[in-house]
């Protein structure tokens, strides 16, 4: 987005991209709600994070040195949940394992990243309890925040 001139007069002022005319309120709205979902995306990965490790999984990175592709699987969970607000929770993991299929991962019975294989590559209800209760988790943290 490049800024081509900034017009105002006594009331107001509005910035020219590309020939049209648009709001600074407008702008910062978006702004906004992009700092809002990285910010809801930080917070899921977190409670990810620590969930995992209550269950015997130490193999998540705080968010400050997690992998891009990991954080952007949470902004894209987090931007999912705000588009399909009433989407149950096997929607919200449906999404998600079409995300990671789409990225070349498939089913393996161990994450690992280098061969993109993950265990929670099944339908939600073959998902173990504890993997159904960290979906639901990052589902109830999303409609918190938002």
């Amino acid at each position: 987005m490049k800024i081509e001139k900034v017009e105002s007069d006594e009331k107001t002022f509005h910035i020219v991209l590309n020939e049209k005319f648009y709001q600074p309120e407008n702008i910062y709205m978006k702004l906004e709600k992009e700092l809002l979902i990285n910010y809801i995306a930080k917070t899921c990965h977190e409670a990810n994070r620590i969930w995992c490790q209550a269950n015997g999984d130490s193999s998540q990175e705080h968010w400050d040195k997690a992998e891009q592709w990991q954080r952007d699987s949470a902004i894209m969970g987090v931007k999912f949940r705000f588009d399909n607000h009433t989407a149950t929770k096997d929607a919200q993991h449906n999404a998600w394992m079409a995300d990671k299929v789409n990225q070349g991962w498939v089913y393996g019975p161990v994450k690992d990243t280098n061969q993109k294989t993950h265990p929670c590559i099944v339908p939600f209800e073959k998902l173990p309890e504890h993997q159904q209760k960290k979906d639901a988790l990052f589902v109830a943290i999303v409609d918190a925040l938002k």
